[in-house]
């Protein structure tokens, strides 16, 4: 088959059923691995960054000459460093300083700049990677070289120098007329994409027969897209999401959607209360906990309180979060499983690989642990899909 550019290849993306798992685990349904690795960059997130980017483009948000930039634990920095590629753009990766090397080694291989800020520090702090993010963009609509502004920048976050780049990102500088930042984690852009491909591939590649989907969490689009799309046509899918242990989204779905003795923020959480439905989700973050402010569409609120020693580092890439992406609905979830780091790892260290016929990325390999434990409390009836969002290459020096 032959493609005229690089773009065409991204998506339809192929179904692999996992026999020798079934039979080593003597599990009764049929597994199959949607292997997002044979796009072009590699993951999941090209499907994304094309949307992302093509929307901007008819929405008159990006024009010839802007700069993309984008805080991202790799794989939409991929996605979006080949899209900027092929039409023309710059593009910054602004990444964490957990991410794997080979990642970056990647990106900057893809054309892609990048600089590397903290981890460690809560959303509104000037080092997050959304605001580091901001910083560069107003540093290059003030007229800064893009290469000096990115060497400033990295040079302040090196140094520790909070209060100069909180001055810069306070600063009132419309930087939309040379920049454009799609913000993953807040783009409906994002949701669609999947809506529109994954989803639907999933269900025609299946022949309809899906009865569960799992998928990880990060920025929710992938999970909240494809569950839509599958549940338009039949709602009865389950849909199971995978959260690292450490995220805070799982910590309040388990509040809102569960919260009772028998389940608790560990392991498989089930939704029990089926019944609510929320409508916005924010958060208030204080020394020693969050405050989280659910709006529920029957108008009522609830405040919650979620310990600050549950919600911290973990090493799986490009799941879980501190915040609720507005690109996550968790009422198209029927439960969340929440893996740890050590769990993750065991997909590698057991030598779990031998029965999958590829090596999954991190997250990947927390989706398969999930599964591996989903589907031993279900039925030969059963058709489990397991969204792989990329492969092991990228994470070797872990």
């Amino acid at each position: 088959m032959r493609y005229e550019n690089v773009l065409s290849l991204i998506g339809k993306t192929p179904l692999l059923r996992l026999r020798k798992l079934e039979e080593e685990y003597n599990l009764k349904p049929r597994i199959y691995a949607k292997l997002e690795f044979y796009n072009p960059s590699g993951g999941v997130k090209d499907r994304i960054a094309l949307n992302m980017i093509e929307d901007a483009e008819k929405q008159g948000k990006i024009k010839k000459g802007y700069v993309i930039i984008e805080p991202t634990s790799g794989n939409t920095g991929l996605g979006l460093s080949l899209v900027a590629m092929e039409k023309g753009y710059e593009f910054i990766a602004v990444v964490l300083d957990k991410v794997d090397e080979s990642k970056i080694s990647l990106l900057k291989l893809h054309g892609a700049k990048v600089v590397v800020t903290k981890s460690n520090v809560n959303v509104e702090d000037p080092r997050s990677y959304y605001n580091v993010s901001k910083i560069l963009a107003k540093l290059i609509a003030d007229n800064y070289d893009m290469d000096r502004a990115i060497i400033y920048v990295q040079e302040l976050i090196n140094k520790g120098e909070v209060e100069k780049l909180k001055e810069i990102l306070h600063r009132e500088i419309d930087y939309t007329k040379k920049v454009f930042i799609p913000m993953q984690h807040f783009n409906e852009s994002n949701v669609l994409a999947h809506y529109s491909t994954t989803g639907k591939e999933i269900w025609e590649d299946t022949e309809g027969k899906v009865t569960c989907l799992i998928a990880g969490i990060g920025t929710g689009g992938t999970i909240t897209g494809s569950a839509k799309f599958l549940k338009d046509k039949r709602q009865s899918i389950k849909v199971i999401g995978v959260d690292p242990e450490g995220s805070i989204i799982h910590e309040i779905f388990y509040r809102i959607f569960s919260d009772t003795e028998k389940y608790k923020p560990k392991g498989y959480i089930p939704k029990i209360k089926h019944d609510i439905q929320v409508k916005d989700i924010s958060l208030k973050e204080l020394e020693n906990e969050f405050l989280v402010y659910v709006k529920l569409s029957s108008g009522e609120t609830r405040n919650l309180k979620i310990n600050k020693s549950d919600v911290h580092q973990y090493i799986v890439e490009g799941i879980g979060e501190d915040f609720i992406p507005t690109t996550l609905d968790l009422n198209v979830l029927d439960g969340i499983y929440v893996v740890n780091d050590d769990e993750s790892f065991s997909i590698y260290k057991k030598e779990i690989t031998k029965y999958l016929g590829f090596i999954p990325g991190l997250s990947g390999a927390a989706c398969i642990y999930a599964t591996i434990q989903i589907a031993k409390n279900l039925n030969e009836k059963n058709l489990i899909v397991s969204i792989i969002p990329d492969d092991g290459k990228k994470y070797l020096s872990k």
